[in-house]
């Protein structure tokens, strides 16, 4: 893990949206909780929306950093770690993803079921 004693400059934060991609990973989180314990497809459907910013804000990654480079030579090191993190949080988001597809797998699965058993049974 790299350390640093410096604050990454505010404007590379805004640039890139790494402050946004990572509330983003949080509500998807959230989502994902929230859908499960409360069995809600619906819920647990919005994180797909959700993972689609992500993914665009990870594809224009390396177009931002290029140009705030170019503008901020001086601070490439702080430029390399964002867009390390934008990556870890592209993936955050992919994983989180994955969790909600099972989760609508899961309870998709048992109403399935229930309907199936109500049927059988008239």
């Amino acid at each position: 893990m790299v350390e640093s004693n410096n604050n990454f400059n505010k404007e590379l934060l805004q640039v890139t949206q790494i402050t946004e991609m990572f509330d983003i990973s949080l509500s998807m989180l959230n989502n994902a909780q929230d859908a499960f314990q409360v069995e809600d497809a619906r819920l647990a459907r919005q994180v797909f929306k959700k993972d689609d910013t992500l993914d665009a804000i990870n594809a224009n990654a390396n177009k931002v950093i290029e140009a705030y480079i170019k503008n901020h030579p001086d601070e490439i090191d702080q430029c390399l770690h964002i867009i390390s993190m934008i990556r870890k949080l592209e993936r955050t988001g992919d994983q989180i993803k994955n969790v909600a597809e099972e989760i609508i797998f899961f309870i998709e699965a048992k109403v399935l079921k229930h309907d199936t058993a109500a049927k059988s049974e008239d």
